[in-house]
């Protein structure tokens, strides 16, 4: 029971960002499971767990010892579950590694196992991080097509959170491809959805996007609302770093060039002229 307990408490931690101490829970489980042979299962859960938070941590090489060992532990056990999850967690790492092949590979891999157990919630997900693998390969056709498909699971199922994730992600085929109108809408919709499961960091940065959005298009009243938006969620969950951030990029473009530097153009401009002036008399 405390096995699952660390493992439950890390899980938090992994998904609020809190690597660190996510990795420090999932350690001390795989202490007290090592020692107990009816934690097998939980061993490799814990393993590819791990994996997977040192990875976001940015620890690349444990994370591919922990991500190759939860497999192998997986396989053995002929748990495909978890063989998928691991395979998942292995494309991710690919991504961040820009080894699209490799990542794609390893998506397939986990989408298979999946389809053998009828997942389809999760194939979802894997559906989404392919089309993040298509994406980066400039594929935008399978890139959408993929984007899609783990949307209408996700609407089917009520992923709300799940489906807001998604639309993010559609909104940078449809800008790659210029396609404005639909990577507003696709905004508007991610925001509605992150605000009605009330994740406020990720209401923020959609938020925050669609304010730069507008502000390519010349719409300064709806760009300048966004960012306040944005900055104001961004408070609400503590996010006061990127709250700043956030304000200084809505100000600087406010402001255009400083009154000193404008003043300074004119003063050179009505010099040069009285200097042509000059020369010509």
């Amino acid at each position: 029971m405390r096995v699952k307990t660390l493992c439950r408490l890390g899980i938090v931690e992994d998904d609020q960002r809190h690597w660190a101490a996510a990795i420090n829970l999932f350690q001390k489980g795989l202490e007290v499971a090592d020692a107990r042979p009816d934690c097998r299962q939980q061993i490799a859960h814990l393993h590819l767990n791990l994996g997977s938070s040192y990875r976001d941590n940015g620890h690349l090489p444990e994370a591919e010892k922990f991500l190759n060992k939860g497999i192998a532990l997986a396989q053995e056990a002929h748990d495909l579950s978890s063989a998928a999850d691991g395979y998942n967690a292995f494309g991710m790492f690919y991504l961040k590694l820009n080894d699209t092949r490799r990542a794609t590979e390893a998506f397939e891999t986990s989408l298979g196992y999946l389809e053998q157990i009828g997942d389809k919630f999760r194939c979802a997900q894997v559906y989404n991080n392919l089309g993040n693998a298509h994406f980066n390969a400039r594929e935008w056709d399978k890139s959408e097509r993929l984007f899609r498909q783990s949307l209408e699971v996700k609407r089917l199922a009520g992923d709300n959170a799940g489906q807001a994730l998604t639309l993010t992600n559609l909104v940078r085929v449809y800008r790659a491809q210029q396609r404005i109108p639909e990577a507003v809408a696709a905004l508007e919709q991610a925001g509605a959805l992150f605000a009605d499961v009330r994740d406020d960091y990720n209401a923020a940065r959609v938020k925050r996007d669609l304010a730069r959005l507008h502000r390519s298009l010349k719409n300064a009243d709806l760009a300048n609302r966004a960012f306040d938006e944005a900055i104001a969620l961004f408070e609400h969950c503590h996010e006061f770093q990127e709250a700043q951030a956030t304000r200084e990029e809505a100000r600087a473009k406010k402001r255009g060039l400083p009154w000193w530097v404008i003043v300074a153009i004119v003063v050179f401009v009505v010099f040069l002229a009285l200097f042509v002036l000059a020369i010509a008399f």
